[in-house]
């Protein structure tokens, strides 16, 4: 009998699939149940290999015994005419089609039940999610560093290093990162878990800076949110210079990949792994520069203060361009604060022009030239710009916030601002970006919902922002009571141009129209001798109706702010009276005809 033949005979070959079906089965189960009790990945590791192994010790079994009526024997003990292995073999036939049913139930359940997604409650233009999806083992929230020095003026040097750090990692588009915003808003008390579940994230990366002399000592550890399991810590320990600075955060990012099971793309290396200076003055200069942004009221003074660092840095190093970024995003900030936006525009372009050319893979590079094209009506060039900053950024919230307020449909800004919003949970800026598209989109009741949210992360920021969304949902007497909060709190406030703007809107809500009239002619009188924001005062005579100084607002606001004009603005409902009087027409013939139709604006 040839080898085949007897292999048949003794079942050898339906008992090594029996064994694979099974085996297959276990190791599938297993997959599901042990993440679930958080065991290792030690442990399925050596299950799946105890039961590969298990494999020829089957084979060897099936073809040494053989069960019989009195039990298992060995096959050279049985008289070839007493043999049943026909009727074992029949047996394990029907037992293998058993098994194969089973099995194909799991994988009719695991893929097509189980992983289903729920049916999508709106639909969104495909060009609008630029960013897959991510798993949520890999997803991180780089805590606030601990500054280890002595001294308390090296503060902004290890805010700067977790700055960066988590610049670095949201370069990665297999992980989500959560934005510093959040970070910052969270309670110093929460435990790891309670932080992974506050902030949606799997992982933390915990840190802290020490900077003596001209050594630096950097110490981070990667932590499991539920189990709080260190995965992965270093201490970094080197000269002080810029290299070995930058050295030392391409690295941090890089092993954070590797511990979270993330595979770099060739191009995420390469930015991950680039120098932008070697000096290490001008890097020190740029960081004081953005601290100072970041923990100081914006004033002309504290821009002033901070404008001078950028450009010491770049004083320094004529070639560093994030300390460019730095000094033309001071310029924008400049117009929020009154100076006219044409005055600040021409530093700003070039600014950013020279930032794009020192470092055309910087995302905040791409973000100014973008508004550059469009001061200058290139949109297309704009939308290139935009769409690279997410290539360039892919898990940065910044990245779909700038693109949330480009110049497209509403229904594609509010996906991006949703995106936006999942990487900076605690932000309450980004949710008020939300309602505002949601206004634009007549979405009162999903703008009540998100303003609550804000308002939960700031009361004073968004009280006027729940008002309005109370207002427009048609929930009146909500309105009125977080109108009349707002007018208590803008009242206490110092005078200025917007603090008078602010009262003469809320006023005008609460259909004060006198007291309206009142605080806007005292603006009326601002503007004579500084500037006023147009976009502000046309929103304070719209609420109380007054066609002529509203249309004459948009008009001065359009002129102006020409490309850069809030024209998003006027899809809300706050100036819908204006759509029967034909000036406003005539008005809105001065604007970009593409802007307006980008945004859908029927003319």
């Amino acid at each position: 009998m040839s080898l085949i033949a007897e292999l048949k005979r003794r079942n050898v070959f339906r008992v090594g699939v029996a064994y694979a079906i099974v085996a297959w089965l276990l190791i599938e189960v297993a997959s599901v149940l042990l993440p679930t009790f958080d065991a290792p990945d030690w442990v399925m590791k050596a299950f799946s290999s105890l039961v590969i192994l298990g494999f020829p010790l089957a084979v060897i079994l099936a073809w040494a015994f053989e069960l019989t009526p009195e039990g298992v024997k060995r096959e050279s003990a049985v008289d070839p005419a007493e043999s049943i292995t026909h009727v074992t073999g029949r047996k394990l036939d029907f037992a293998i089609i058993g098994l194969l049913a089973i099995a194909l139930i799991f994988v009719v359940v695991d893929n097509y039940v189980l992983e289903a997604e729920p049916e999508q409650a709106e639909v969104v233009a495909e060009q609008v999610l630029a960013a897959e999806p991510v798993e949520r083992e890999k997803s991180i929230a780089v805590l606030l560093f601990d500054n280890l020095s002595e001294d308390a003026a090296n503060l902004p040097f290890t805010n700067g290093i977790h700055d960066d750090i988590l610049t670095q990692i949201s370069k990665i588009s297999a992980l989500k990162v959560i934005a510093r915003t959040s970070v910052e808003r969270l309670d110093p008390n929460l435990s790891i878990p309670d932080i992974g579940t506050r902030l949606g994230v799997a992982t933390v990366l915990e840190g802290g800076v020490q900077r003596a002399g001209d050594r630096v000592r950097i110490n981070v550890q990667l932590i499991d949110c539920k189990t709080e399991a260190h995965l992965w810590a270093e201490t970094y320990d080197r000269e002080l210079t810029a290299a070995n600075i930058f050295s030392i955060q391409s690295d941090v990012a890089q092993q954070i990949a590797s511990a979270l099971r993330v595979e770099l793309t060739a191009d995420e290396r390469t930015r991950i792994e680039k120098k932008p200076t070697e000096n290490l003055r001008a890097y020190n200069l740029d960081l004081l520069g953005r601290h100072h942004i970041n923990q100081h009221p914006q004033t002309q003074d504290s821009l002033d203060t901070a404008a001078s660092f950028f450009q010491q840095a770049i004083d320094e190093d004529p070639a560093f361009g994030a300390a460019y970024d730095g000094l033309a995003f001071i310029h924008f900030l400049r117009t929020l604060l009154g100076t006219p936006m044409e005055l600040a525009f021409e530093e700003y372009r070039r600014l950013a022009e020279t930032a794009i050319a020192l470092d055309p893979d910087g995302a905040e590079a791409n973000v100014n030239m973008a508004w550059v094209y469009a001061w200058d009506g290139n949109l297309q060039a704009g939308d290139a710009r935009m769409a690279r900053v997410l290539e360039l950024a892919p898990n940065a919230a910044r990245s779909y916030f700038a693109n949330a307020d480009w110049y497209r449909p509403v229904d594609d800004r509010i996906a991006y601002v949703r995106i936006a919003i999942q990487l900076d949970p605690l932000d309450w800026l980004a949710r008020r970006m939300l309602v505002w598209h949601l206004f634009e989109a007549r979405r009162f009741t999903e703008a009540a919902e998100a303003a609550e949210s804000a308002y939960a992360l700031d009361r004073d920021g968004a009280v006027v922002l729940l008002a309005n969304a109370y207002f427009f949902a048609d929930r009146k007497e909500e309105a009125r009571e977080a109108y009349v909060n707002a007018l208590e709190l803008y009242g206490s406030l110092e005078r200025s141009s917007d603090t008078v703007t602010n009262l003469a809107y809320i006023n005008g809500m609460l259909g004060r129209e006198e007291q309206a009239r009142a605080l806007l002619r005292e603006l009326e009188g601002m503007s004579q001798d500084g500037h006023v924001a147009p976009r502000s005062a046309a929103r304070a005579y719209a609420s109380i109706g007054d066609s002529d100084r509203t249309l004459h607002w948009i008009e001065r606001g359009i002129e102006e702010e020409r490309n850069w004009y809030g024209f998003p603005m006027l899809f809300r409902p706050l100036f819908d009276f204006l759509r029967a009087d034909p000036r406003y027409s005539e008005v809105l013939g001065k604007a970009n005809p593409e802007i307006l139709d980008r945004l859908g604006f029927e003319r």
